[in-house]
């Protein structure tokens, strides 16, 4: 990501290439939605250009929007801080989702490398987690991402419907998280003893509980996931909401 202000011979106050070029003299007129929301929010009325490229496929549970909402609003805004830009990039997705939003990934595209994170739905704290450059080279060239295609279901849908089975206090859905919270303690032991096979295991444990809080959660992953580990994977999970989309550790 990259925005420049250039002093003269632009068009339009707003030159976007995001990836496709459109051009505006206001927030309200631009295609992209999360850019959209980040200058409304953030830009001073000066001119500028602004262009970003990425090859990472999208909308596969990577988390590439979170990635270029707290990328524009950094470049927008360096002094915006860390507490403010994970709430603005958090309220963008959550407006554009129409319904729940994650703090996860905003709060791990603006925080960066291995980050632990805290929330209790209203906000959310943050804490580096020591792991060592040579299993961060070892992951690299063991963890493996596969795209399996286009979700059925969208995201705000599958977390809607995973809000509402997690309200009532001692649900069975609300075990099962306090569950896959309880494997937080173990990954980052794993990370940080550079244990990958645990981290793998950890990851499948995780995934394995996460069937039983959406009917959504789909068995395209599962299968991938199972086919990596007949094959010497150590583990694996699917990724972003659960509708689609699946990564495997080996």
């Amino acid at each position: 990501m990259t925005i420049t202000r250039p002093a003269r011979d632009q068009t339009a106050l707003l030159q976007l290439e995001l990836p496709d070029l459109q051009f505006a003299d206001r927030p309200a007129d631009v295609a992209n939605g999360h850019a959209r929301s980040v200058l409304a929010a953030l830009w001073d009325g000066r001119a500028l250009s602004a262009r970003s490229v990425s090859t990472a496929p999208t909308s596969i549970g990577l988390g590439t929007s979170a990635a270029f909402t707290a990328a524009f609003a950094a470049c927008l805004h360096p002094a915006i801080g860390k507490a403010k830009a994970i709430k603005l990039c958090h309220d963008v997705e959550a407006e554009l989702n129409g319904g729940p939003s994650g703090w996860q990934d905003q709060a791990i595209a603006v925080s960066g490398g291995f980050t632990l994170v805290d929330t209790d739905g209203e906000s959310v704290s943050t804490a580096s987690i020591d792991v060592s450059a040579s299993t961060v080279e070892e992951l690299g060239r063991h963890l493996m991402v596969f795209s399996i295609g286009a979700s059925p279901m969208k995201s705000s849908a599958i977390l809607s419907e995973q809000a509402a089975t997690t309200k009532a206090p001692n649900s069975e859905p609300e075990l099962v998280l306090a569950a896959i919270k309880d494997l937080v303690p173990e990954m980052i032991d794993a990370l940080s003893a550079g244990d990958l096979r645990a981290v793998a295991m950890t990851l499948t444990r995780s995934w394995r509980l996460k069937h039983q809080l959406s009917r959504a959660v789909g068995a395209d992953a599962d299968n991938l996931v199972d086919a990596a580990i007949s094959h010497g994977a150590y583990g694996g999970k699917g990724i972003g909401a659960g509708g689609r989309g699946g990564g495997a550790t080996g």
